[in-house]
């Protein structure tokens, strides 16, 4: 930590401990990209670069019978078409570990595409990291401080809003103590650390008769276990005024992390090839974490929680049968996994340290 005046600045390292996705919003069709059967990567192609080629070469009512047709496979029209594996290199924007997520076997899918800048390099934003700990410092500050009539709208401006700037209006963001708190954003991410991780929900005991473990046709580019991100969090202390130290967040995280697990995975029969995670002074980040990462409802509802999200997420998923949740004791009723290395991983489950 470096101390200027006020200014608390660390250096946080988030160690990957699990498959994480943080979205661009973007899709990746799958005519857009290869598996290269040798290497098991996925190829994505550069689409400018592609285009100019299939022109240059005379291929274009080739690749719009393809399309027109629904064709599945990329790889299927390069071959008819005799492209060689030099030119598609030329082609190449990324190759991304495909993992256990795609095969020769099987149909390509639509993948969903990490945050990229400009340049295509891969980086976490500093706002998504800053979303976690807002979720966790608030689920702190409600445990804390209970309220006293739960249910309906959550008042997160109660716990929040301390500063006082604005007497008048209490609930103006420019009394958010979370001013005193600011993110970097990570530093680039290397596409060998990134692979491509299929969706995996895993139900409630006894929810459905026939299988555990449902796989939605849902892929994502995710970081690799392992990879570690660096950003930068600064603490203002004038406005923070000790109420929020780099030992006081910890904590915060480590407390988060026990409830997570303790109210929330530990309803679920893990699968035999679980990964093990512990839940150990780390953060839920990204896409794909779930609706309890990311919000704190049960914290501030406490036993009525459980009617709530049932209720929002029927009206919000009609087919899923989330009226039964309150029955079964928690909603939603899936716990977000994913595969990678023949191992179930919890998504976005990510180690903290400050330095």
């Amino acid at each position: 930590m470096k101390v200027c005046g006020h200014l608390e600045t660390w250096e946080l390292f988030l160690t990957v401990r699990s498959p994480l996705f943080v979205g661009s919003g973007k899709k990746y069709p799958k005519i857009e990209y290869i598996l290269n059967p040798c290497t098991g990567n996925a190829v994505f192609l550069d689409m400018e670069r592609f285009m100019r080629f299939m022109v240059r070469r005379g291929f274009v009512d080739q690749y719009e019978r393809f399309v027109l047709n629904r064709g599945q496979n990329l790889s299927v029209l390069f071959d008819q078409c005799g492209i060689t594996d030099a030119e598609i290199k030329e082609m190449t924007r990324c190759e991304i570990d495909a993992g256990s997520a795609l095969d020769e076997r099987h149909a390509l899918m639509d993948t969903w595409s990490f945050m990229r800048d400009k340049r295509g390099r891969a980086y976490v934003p500093g706002s998504s990291l800053k979303g976690a700990l807002r979720t966790v410092i608030l689920t702190s500050l409600i445990l804390d401080h209970p309220p006293q009539h739960p249910g309906g709208e959550i008042p997160e401006w109660q716990y929040l809003n301390t500063l006082h700037l604005n007497t008048r209006k209490t609930e103006d963001a420019v009394n958010d103590i979370l001013r005193g708190i600011q993110v970097s954003d990570s530093g680039y991410i290397a596409d060998d650390c990134m692979t491509l991780c299929r969706k995996r929900d895993l139900l409630l005991p006894g929810f459905r008769r026939d299988r555990d473990i449902s796989s939605p046709n849902v892929c994502r580019e995710c970081i690799k276990p392992g990879t570690q991100l660096r950003f930068v969090l600064t603490l203002d202390q004038s406005v923070l005024k000790g109420s929020i130290t780099g030992e006081i967040l910890l904590k915060m995280i480590d407390r988060f992390s026990n409830y997570y697990f303790e109210q929330y995975v530990m309803q679920f029969d893990l699968p035999d090839h679980d990964s093990g995670e512990q839940f150990e002074c780390c953060l839920i980040l990204g896409g794909g974490s779930g609706f309890f990462s990311k919000t704190v409802v049960y914290p501030y509802d406490g036993k009525h929680a459980v009617d709530s999200v049932s209720g929002q997420m029927s009206r919000s998923f009609q087919k899923h049968g989330h009226e039964r949740d309150a029955q079964y004791g928690l909603s939603p009723h899936t716990l977000k996994y994913t595969e990678y290395e023949g191992k179930m991983y919890h998504f976005g489950v990510c180690g903290v340290e400050l330095r």
